[in-house]
């Protein structure tokens, strides 16, 4: 029998921790695309929330996400301040629930496309979550969600 040589094994292990090395790397420093650093502050989204951020001088935003599963939700924060108001429109592939909670923490929610719009009360960050409306039949796909700050 032929002994196996150790250095073809041991070349194939190197690389691959190189390569898993620099992915980790070009990871790390990844910053997500909708998120703009200066948004990095002590009451910034959670790691499942996108941050929705308005060009500058508009009143409009579009964010977009997926439902796959029924209990599944996309989550959203946006930031707006005391009298404006916000209207919240979902575009999506099947019925759809939508909550915002307030910077105090109170929260409301309502089925349908257009499931908020209101004068706001409070300076900070709002957080909307769209659910599958569990009123309908499961479905499952793209949602788009249609914000207005004025």
């Amino acid at each position: 029998m032929k002994a196996i040589s150790p250095a073809p094994l041991f070349a194939l292990i190197l690389e691959w921790r190189t390569i898993a090395f620099a992915v980790l790397i070009a990871l790390a420093t990844m910053a997500p695309a909708d998120q703009p650093s200066s948004a990095m502050q002590a009451n910034t989204p959670s790691a499942a929330e996108t941050r929705i951020v308005f060009k500058r001088g508009a009143i409009e935003a579009v964010a977009r996400g997926v439902l796959t599963k029924i209990g599944d939700e996309v989550r959203f924060v946006v930031r707006a301040k005391s009298g404006q108001r916000m209207r919240l429109i979902v575009d999506a592939e099947g019925p759809t629930r939508g909550f915002v909670t307030f910077p105090n923490g109170d929260e409301v929610g309502s089925p349908g496309d257009n499931f908020f719009d209101d004068t706001l009360p409070a300076d900070g960050d709002y957080h909307i979550r769209i659910t599958e409306s569990t009123m309908a039949e499961a479905w499952s796909g793209k949602i788009t969600l249609h914000v207005r700050i004025k």
